[in-house]
């Protein structure tokens, strides 16, 4: 019956997390979530810079408060990159916990014997900046040798490391162009399976250094009585004591810069379900008891009626009942399992007023699907801890959520820089280090470039690129094209006309090759200690005009064939029987292996298969006597394996065409090989093996006109908003009434969704869209294409779905 009416308890008291109530109004053995704070987050593309392009996600997302951007400071050279320190000199620090061949949860070698450590594949990492561009320039080794070393800090001019069993004490060697290890400062630090990541922080107004030493399970009891704590020592190594107990793992310390007063983030316990126990922020105090593994929020109870728990921490005795009571109200709680890791106080003046001494904590979790995780949240509170609220500050490192599919990061390390720019590290999925500015520079292009077009056309490009957000004290805008994809220059310097407007005007050369081509205008504005660079990106879909041919005559250029199991190419040539042309190629098979034979056309390079509808050949049996369980098929690669013998009769002594849909062979973006499988013998011919286009040419086809030139018989706006999650607008405008068709296109250029088809009359019209395809299934996160058709004239934009 306890358990019940205590289920109950909290069942209703999680439906008032986000009240009005004041965080200091809840009694005892309850607890509240701490109110939310909405900071109105925009979705803000992520700088990538060129070195660090491969090392992520393709065109990344995050969401942030209005004019806040966000790029990639550091990639290269990181793996599990966790807390991060500033160097006296100004380099930023870092400590690349999983270098080698640690794993997402442990050391390669993790066990207690001294002698292993020899073993340690731990790094400290110096990224300097030293051209001042605002993105780290070398990653630079400069401490190795680490066991799992996890946070760091620089103190009278030392450096002193957290690693799992000590805390390691290095000195700058300019001999060494690093450092020099020291004796540890501390020794004999538990170490162990679980929790081995140990924080420490130096006091320097009161020449202490505080350490946060883990638990050794979800909930137990625990024999050593330095686990589940934060010791205090004095700077120099001495005076070692508990300061705190009851923190099943205080992973997060910072010091308040108001009161000095140090304060811990905390990860709860595992096994009460998705919504307990809450997460929590708060003021460690000299001998406090933070409830773990005895009770949570404010002297909640552990719930013993789970099994493990109750072998775990009954019978309750009277110290168990003293230490419980003498917990206080935490400052912040969350909701249950994001895994709250570092924690930093923004003490400068570069954000907005509101951000002053807030706090900003990273959340390395999910929180079990019930609130988005993988984010950073800023907590706003007085300097003693009342009045707490906690906004969301950094979202989109998990586009599908709840889905984990295409989570790219898991944050855990915060600090700033001496403008106050603040840095976030991620340590798995992607390993990197993102750089947050309180400035955008933000720019539109009118018109678009055309969303499709043949290969070997021309486009004539007539944009104009403008600035419509810049920072107030930063310097003067400039911009540059980069028309390298479409074989022009990569720097094409851009005037401002006035106003911060920029046109583009040039002709592009599609040029043979099929596939998404990518224009590219990047914005740059210099800002104190970093630069601003915005990308203004057009893409085109080049798509087939023709069929590509691999064999006919004679060989498409470049391409080669290959032979095993039996099988060879007699010639390409007339000698027998020709399905087009004059030629047809002539294979023969006297013995073929025990497997089969197999025949390969094999491409100089990848061929983008973007445009393709099918491929198709021409198939003749000659000679062969089909066996008893004849076989053959067809295999792309990449792509799949297709039986063929549903459209081929080898009894039947007359040509014979195969044409097999691309999704059927479902070869991907690329195609490379193709293969053909057999078991018979015998002579045989093939012939006419090509790619069909979906795009065939027009017997005269115009060149793409100059934009400029284009009549507006119909305008059709952005959608809004853009980027977007549940629901978007698309707004257009008739200058006439007409047959209208307003379609969406996924960038392969197969139609998902018809919004409106029929007659509208002349004005101004909106049509909305849930993200859904003409099924009613929900599409995935990507760029699509939405294509508004007016008697014929078709004017197409792009838009980008966030799930």
């Amino acid at each position: 019956m306890y358990t019940l009416r205590r289920s109950l308890t909290i069942a209703l008291l999680t439906l008032t997390v986000s009240g009005l109530h004041a965080q200091d109004e809840y009694p005892p053995g309850t607890f509240q979530l701490t109110p939310q704070v909405d900071l109105q987050l925009q979705p803000v593309p992520v700088y990538v810079p060129e070195p660090f392009r491969d090392l992520m996600p393709e065109n990344p997302v995050l969401h942030l408060p209005p004019g806040f951007s966000v790029k990639v400071f550091a990639a290269t050279g990181l793996r599990g990159p966790r807390f991060m320190a500033w160097s006296p000199e100004g380099v930023l620090h870092v400590a690349n916990m999983k270098a080698g061949q640690a794993s997402q949860f442990g050391a390669r070698i993790d066990s207690r014997d001294p002698p292993a450590l020899r073993d340690m594949e731990g790094q400290i990492v110096a990224l300097p900046d030293r051209d001042g561009d605002g993105v780290a320039d070398a990653a630079i080794v400069v401490a190795e040798n680490l066991w799992w070393a996890h946070s760091l800090e620089f103190y009278e001019g030392d450096m002193y490391v957290a690693d799992s069993h000590a805390i390691r004490r290095f000195r700058p060697d300019p001999d060494l162009g690093g450092y020099r290890e020291l004796d540890p400062l501390v020794e004999g630090l538990p170490s162990g399976p679980q929790h081995r990541t140990r924080t420490l922080i130096f006091d320097r107004v009161n020449a202490k250094l505080y350490v946060s030493i883990g638990s050794t399970c979800d909930l137990c009891r625990e024999d050593d009585p330095e686990r589940a704590t934060i010791i205090q020592l004095n700077a120099d190594g001495t005076g070692r004591r508990v300061f705190a107990r009851g923190l099943r793992n205080g992973i997060g310390l910072a010091l308040h810069p108001v009161t000095n007063q140090l304060w811990a983030t905390n990860n709860g316990h595992d096994r009460e379900g998705d919504a307990l126990p809450p997460e929590w922020i708060d003021i460690i105090r000299d001998g406090g008891f933070y409830g773990w593994p005895l009770a949570y929020g404010f002297r909640v109870p552990v719930n013993t009626a789970i099994s493990q728990y109750a072998d775990a921490i009954l019978p309750i005795s009277t110290q168990d009942s003293l230490d419980v009571e003498s917990m206080l109200r935490p400052v912040a709680l969350l909701n249950a399992h994001l895994a709250p890791m570092g924690i930093h106080f923004y003490d400068h003046d570069t954000f907005p007023r509101q951000y002053r001494n807030a706090g900003f904590a990273t959340m390395r979790a999910a929180g079990s699907g019930l609130v988005p995780g993988y984010k950073v949240v800023t907590l706003f509170a007085d300097p003693d801890g009342s009045n707490a609220r906690v906004g969301d500050f950094l979202l989109g490192l998990q586009p599908n959520y709840p889905d984990s599919r295409g989570l790219w990061g898991k944050p855990v390390g915060v600090t700033t820089d001496e403008h106050g720019y603040l840095y976030v590290s991620s340590d798995w999925i992607h390993h990197f280090i993102l750089k947050i500015l309180p400035y955008r520079l933000d720019a539109r292009s009118e018109p678009e470039l055309p969303a499709e077009a043949l290969t070997g056309d021309r486009i004539q490009v007539a944009v104009d690129i403008l600035v419509t957000q810049r920072a107030d004290d930063g310097g003067p805008v400039t911009a540059s094209a980069d028309l390298s994809d479409f074989g022009g220059p990569a720097d094409l310097i851009l005037q401002d006309t006035g106003g911060g407007t920029f046109p583009l005007r040039t002709v592009l050369e599609t040029g043979p090759r099929t596939g998404v081509r990518v224009l590219t205008v990047n914005l740059r504005q210099q800002v104190p200690g970093d630069v601003l660079i915005t990308p203004v990106r057009f893409q085109v879909a080049v798509l087939p005009g023709e069929d590509r041919v691999l064999l006919d005559d004679a060989l498409a250029p470049g391409w080669t064939t290959r032979g095993s199991g039996g099988v060879e190419l007699v010639e390409i040539s007339g000698a027998g029987p020709v399905y087009a042309d004059a030629t047809a190629a002539m294979l023969s098979v006297s013995r073929a292996s025990a497997l089969g034979w197999n025949f390969s056309l094999l491409a100089p390079e990848p061929v983008a298969t973007l445009g393709y509808t099918s491929l198709r050949f021409a198939f003749h049996p000659g000679t062969v006597e089909p066996p008893a369980s004849p076989r053959l098929l067809v295999r792309t690669a990449p792509g799949g394996l297709v039986d063929i013998l549903d459209q081929i009769d080898l009894r039947r002594k007359q040509w014979q065409r195969v044409e097999l849909a691309m999704d059927r062979l479902n070869p991907g973006e690329f195609l490379e090989t193709f293969h053909l499988s057999g078991n018979f013998e015998g002579t045989f011919y093939v012939d006419d093996v090509r790619l069909i286009t979906g795009t065939p040419r027009p017997a005269q086809t115009a060149v793409l006109a100059d934009q400029e030139a284009v009549p507006t018989l119909s305008s059709l706006e952005q959608n809004y908003p853009n980027p977007f999650n549940a629901e978007t607008v698309i707004r257009f405008q008739l200058q006439a009434g007409g047959a209208v068709a307003l379609t969406v296109f996924n960038l392969s250029g197969q139609r998902v969704a018809t919004l409106f088809s029929g007659r509208l009359n002349a004005g101004l019209h909106s049509q909305s869209w849930n993200g859904l395809d003409k099924q009613g299934r929900q599409l995935g996160s990507g760029a699509y294409l939405y294509r508004l058709e007016v008697d014929g004239m078709v004017t197409t934009r792009k838009m980008l779905l966030l799930r």
